[in-house]
């Protein structure tokens, strides 16, 4: 009965924090195919901030007031860099669908 309970717990923990702070997974694998749109989706919508480079401080003291996840990260090939991504909570996450409807046509 023990190790049921610690393989729930451990299925727990990792589903958490493995698949839940990775982000959307269906929605990065469209954004790391449409890697410019992706950007330019992040950089028009006010529900994710995008570091170019790390700030003074760290990302995440410079984020507006509220509740933020990520850092995502992205590599943009017009950039020559991998950007960092922010999204505010609860707004990203509908963003994100939308996101892939619109390159899925």
């Amino acid at each position: 009965m023990e190790w049921l309970i610690g393989f729930v717990v451990v299925g727990f923990l990792y589903y958490r924090f493995v698949l839940v702070k990775s982000g959307n997974l269906k929605f990065w694998k469209v954004a790391q195919a449409n890697p410019e749109k992706a950007y330019a989706f992040f950089k028009r919508n006010p529900c994710f901030v995008v570091f170019e480079s790390e700030p003074p401080g760290g990302c995440r003291a410079n984020l507006p007031p509220g509740e933020w996840v990520g850092p995502f990260k992205l590599p943009v090939p017009s950039r020559n860099r991998v950007v960092m991504i922010f999204g505010r909570l609860p707004e990203y996450e509908a963003a994100q669908e939308k996101f892939i409807r619109s390159v899925r046509g």
